[in-house]
């Protein structure tokens, strides 16, 4: 498996946005021992939550360059207190939520396949009368995508994505 890290300099084929470095350090700092795992299934992990990642969120700005694999670098891109966040780089708090997510994705898939016979959808109730329609979902998952939340790696990526986690459905409930 190639595994080629983007540094913010448009490096070429890249499918990653930190190396296992990071990934041992970021743990390290909270006390998270990860050596169970090989550097190649930290690598897999890695290049998962970052097709992960990419796939399921819209960015705020825009690339930086028509050759790069990923879209970060980005540029017109700003924090919650409005500074502009450097475009030459990978931020830090994508690298962090790549970070939390691999540590998921090495226990278990983080976006496995939904069994589109009962799916993620719990409950469903429809009314016919003032029109009220209400779906409960499963538990830990966001509508039909089956897309789990991860608190602590979605709120990394909140300033960095325009809206929320795509799938990130809520319920309509109309009455009068």
């Amino acid at each position: 498996m190639a595994f080629i890290v983007e540094t913010g300099a448009i490096i070429a084929d890249a499918n990653a946005y930190i190396d296992v470095a990071f990934l041992d350090a970021y743990f390290a700092d909270r006390n998270v021992d990860l050596s169970t795992f090989t550097n190649e299934q930290k690598q897999a992990a890695i290049v998962v939550v970052t097709q992960y990642v990419n796939l399921n969120n819209r960015w705020k700005g825009a690339i930086v360059s028509d050759a790069q694999t990923l879209p970060f670098p980005r540029k017109n891109v700003y924090d919650a207190e409005g500074r502009e966040l450097d475009s030459a780089t990978i931020p830090t708090q994508l690298k962090n939520a790549i970070a939390e997510y691999a540590r998921r994705q090495l226990v278990a898939d983080i976006q496995p396949d939904v069994d589109t016979e009962s799916g993620a959808i719990v409950r469903k109730k429809d009314k016919i009368g003032d029109l009220e329609s209400e779906i409960q979902y499963q538990e830990n998952t966001t509508g039909y995508f089956g897309l789990k939340r991860y608190p602590l790696a979605d709120k990394y990526l909140y300033d960095l994505r325009v809206g929320g986690v795509a799938g990130n459905m809520g319920r309509l409930i109309r009455g009068g």
